[in-house]
């Protein structure tokens, strides 16, 4: 839905929602007696992996927006959106422990981000300049404590639950300035870009092992500032 109103102003809203059946599940288990009927294994085998197709997931956002032109000259547009995505066992929690129904707990995937802004603003200046400003605010990704059990990877429920813990936001703020020049029947265009001005430390991920002396500790960050100069011909 969208709506003008006075001083030239639109607002929108939007929602979405989808479902998933039949998803990928990957879980590992120490308790053979969960393995469907009819599956040969190794006779020395302790503990297997299991995939199946019985996972479900879905997501659903709704998104505010609003834009304003204050002349012919400059505008801006602002943006939030509130999202939930939720599935059972996927590769993003590694192998979970299905001796735990915890493990198999319907819940939000690592890749949820429930809230997202974006405030962006476009303006042409004196002497053909043409300047873009966007600014990003981002919740950070989820994540599962982690432990090793039996030399395999799983989800360490007796410090949290599936996906329990969130890596800290993410923020950043780019800026572009470009000039056009008439060259006979062609054109060229310069363009300075800045991308993290500010240069945020955004970390990507964190220390997810929950013995580690360093858990939650970041073991990997997003880029810092960037500066890039481009040029562009048209014939």
């Amino acid at each position: 839905i969208e709506q003008e109103l006075p001083w030239s102003i639109r607002v929108g809203l939007s929602h979405t929602q989808w479902e998933g059946h039949n998803q990928l599940r990957t879980t590992y288990t120490t308790d053979l007696s969960n393995l469907p009927s009819g599956v040969t294994i190794d006779p020395n085998a302790t503990a297997a992996i299991i995939l199946d197709t019985q996972g479900r997931s879905d997501y659903t956002d709704i998104k505010f927006s609003i834009r304003k032109p204050f002349s012919h000259r400059f505008e801006m547009i602002g943006s939030y959106t509130r999202s939930r995505v939720r599935g059972e066992s996927s590769e993003d929690f590694g192998f979970e422990n299905r001796a735990d129904n915890r493990a198999l707990d319907f819940t939000r995937l690592a890749y949820d981000r429930p809230d997202l802004v974006s405030l962006s603003a476009f303006g042409n200046l004196p002497w053909g300049l043409e300047a873009t400003g966007i600014f990003k605010y981002q919740s950070g990704r989820l994540y599962s404590p982690l432990a090793v059990v039996g030399g395999q990877t799983v989800i360490d429920t007796a410090t949290g639950d599936k996906n329990s813990e969130r890596m800290p936001p993410f923020r950043s703020l780019d800026l572009s300035l470009s000039k056009r020049f008439e060259m006979g029947r062609s054109q060229m265009k310069l363009t300075a870009q800045v991308f993290n001005l500010t240069n945020e430390l955004n970390v990507v991920d964190l220390e997810r092992y929950s013995q580690a002396s360093t858990f939650r500790g970041p073991v990997d960050v997003d880029f810092g500032r960037i500066v890039q100069v481009g040029v562009e011909f048209r014939y």
